[in-house]
């Protein structure tokens, strides 16, 4: 619902420039980079801690441990990233790194880990 309102937020804001406050930095705070979160805590912790909120067993820690790390690379590395908005294509990453291209690199290397967690 966020990502939703954040979506339109900006939106508006592109279409009738002075209509919101900043409306890019909005959408690049929220809308950019808010799905690897959602998707990550749903999509692994929410399976791995089914049904009482513990691990099955110790053996799972280290998946944890990898889901998270991947969790937080990826939304730094999506946050940070140089170029277009995702959603806003003509409009620049007010947060993006211009000088480091190597973070789209990590950002692809990172991303198939999601999928590979939840499956695991």
């Amino acid at each position: 619902m966020l990502m939703t309102l954040t979506e339109v937020y900006s939106a508006r804001g592109l279409a009738r420039p002075g209509s919101v406050p900043f409306p890019v930095t909005i959408h690049a705070l929220l809308y950019s980079w808010l799905w690897v979160p959602t998707v990550g805590l749903l999509g692994i912790y929410l399976i791995l801690l089914f049904p009482d909120g513990r691990l099955p067993s110790r053996r799972w820690r280290p998946l944890a441990y990898l889901s998270g790390a991947v969790i937080v690379v990826e939304s730094v590395v999506t946050f940070l990233m140089p170029g277009p908005l995702e959603g806003l294509r003509e409009v620049q990453n007010p947060f993006g790194l211009e000088g480091q291209p190597w973070l789209a690199t990590v950002g692809w290397v990172v991303l198939p880990l999601i999928p590979l967690c939840m499956l695991a």
